[in-house]
């Protein structure tokens, strides 16, 4: 298009404006990502953005995300085999193939008629139903948590929540929802310190980093060693775990797994690449979602007074929590045919950032989204994704919570400890803490 000045001389064409530029790996973005979600969304729920390959995607808004999580025409990232090419480029390791390999299995990476038929083998472990019934014993498994840190605290005079509280406790509560806690090493029994636990819940953690993309073969190598670790306590409980007899019953995984081998559903590698990644992706959801909510309560002592005198709100504080400040904040789809979204035309091939974190604060369906407010009753279950992918785990991350939540409560915890120094993970698609560092209060 061409330009007149107020002269009438010729101007010069007019450029068309680049994408703006979104940088989720900044420290700022990392410490509060919200302003800047709550900008782009402000100038369109659906925008796009210069991508590495091309045109991309950032969708805030609540309404254009659950439409493209639900839409036939939008299918899962490339991303295994996107890891393989990079591994082969490189030059990397046996074993970085085999992860990428591996998660061809994930149910992250599957669509169509493969992925319908693993999720109904594995659906048991979703419900509720099935994590409530665990709630007893994820008590007494918080309480020790607890107990556990009170005397680290009274050892060292402070401590940090993350490998001290969230991520051991974490690691034991999924194996025990998932039954695999007869089957783990003696060590991962232990709930304290820097070793034990915190260890195995590092390598469960450190599998979830592969969503961190691009990244150097160096890194993939360390991702691929961390799943290694845990092939052996994987394949010790796919040989010895029980098949029900009932299916109606919420079996452990190693049993529904078991039932799929026998039936020859699922070979042996597919099967152990589906324990990983609920190890992987549970640990992940469940320990940032702790960490949040801790951090989020210390922030607005109004909610964590209200919780202290009602620990039976610890269900709705989960939720809440889930929904303020989402451990997972982006999800990655391509599509997969031409497709009008928010009113955007995107094309075949392009690829969707979809930031729940952004949606979960989307004041056109949130009331007053920038508040933590445990009397909620718009709560949803977003945070954990919509469709055909919604998270197979969400229903196990909540009630540990929940458990978690409500043990701190009764304890009056938040009024007996400070916070003394947090660091953010610089992860775009998560949101949690490195570090979440408390003492007693003075």
């Amino acid at each position: 298009m061409t330009l007149a000045s107020d002269h009438g001389a010729p101007a010069a064409t007019a450029t068309p404006p680049a994408p703006p530029r979104f940088n989720p790996f900044t420290r700022a973005y990392a410490d509060d990502p919200y302003p800047t979600l709550a900008a782009l969304r402000s100038r369109r729920p659906v925008l796009p953005v210069a991508g590495c390959d091309g045109r991309d995607w950032v969708v805030t808004g609540q309404a254009a995300l659950r439409h493209a999580l639900s839409h036939p025409d939008v299918g899962v990232d490339d991303l295994p085999a996107r890891v393989n090419r990079a591994a082969a480029e490189a030059g990397a390791s046996p074993s970085l193939h085999t992860l990428a390999h591996h998660l061809g299995h994930w149910l992250f990476f599957m669509d169509g008629a493969s992925h319908r038929a693993l999720r109904g083998l594995l659906a048991p472990i979703g419900r509720r139903d099935a994590m409530v019934a665990h709630r007893a014993r994820l008590t007494d498994l918080a309480d020790r948590s607890i107990d556990a840190l009170a005397r680290t605290l009274d050892h060292t005079g402070g401590v940090d929540l993350v490998p001290d509280l969230a991520a051991p406790y974490v690691f034991q509560a999924n194996a025990l929802v998932l039954g695999l806690d007869r089957d783990m090493p003696a060590d991962a029994c232990h709930l304290g310190g820097s070793d034990g636990a915190w260890a195995w819940a590092s390598h469960a953690s450190r599998l979830f980093d592969i969503f961190t993309q691009p990244m150097p073969p160096r890194r993939l190598n360390a991702i691929a060693d961390a799943a290694a670790a845990l092939d052996a306590p994987i394949a010790a409980a796919l040989a010895t775990g029980d098949v029900d007899a009932d299916p109606a019953r919420a079996a452990p995984l190693p049993a529904l797994l078991r039932r799929g081998l026998d039936a020859h559903r699922l070979t042996r590698e597919a099967a152990t690449a589906l324990v990983v990644m609920m190890l992987a992706v549970g640990q992940d959801t469940a320990q940032n979602l702790i960490a949040n909510a801790i951090a989020a309560l210390f922030a607005a002592p109004d909610q964590a007074r209200r919780l202290t005198a009602r620990p039976d709100l610890a269900a709705a504080a989960a939720r809440e929590c889930a929904r303020y400040d989402s451990p997972v904040q982006m999800i990655v789809r391509r599509t997969e045919r031409p497709l009008a979204l928010g009113g955007e035309a995107i094309a075949a091939g392009e690829r969707l950032f979809l930031m729940l974190g952004a949606a979960n604060r989307d004041p056109a369906t949130v009331n007053a989204p920038d508040r933590l407010w445990l009397a909620r009753e718009d709560a949803s279950l977003l945070p954990f994704g919509h469709g055909p992918h919604f998270c197979l785990g969400a229903q196990a991350a909540l009630v540990q919570t929940e458990c978690l939540l409500a043990a701190l409560a009764r304890r009056d915890f938040w009024a007996r400890h400070r916070l003394e120094a947090s660091e953010r993970l610089r992860a775009p698609h998560l949101r949690g803490f490195a570090r979440l560092c408390v003492r007693p209060s003075d």
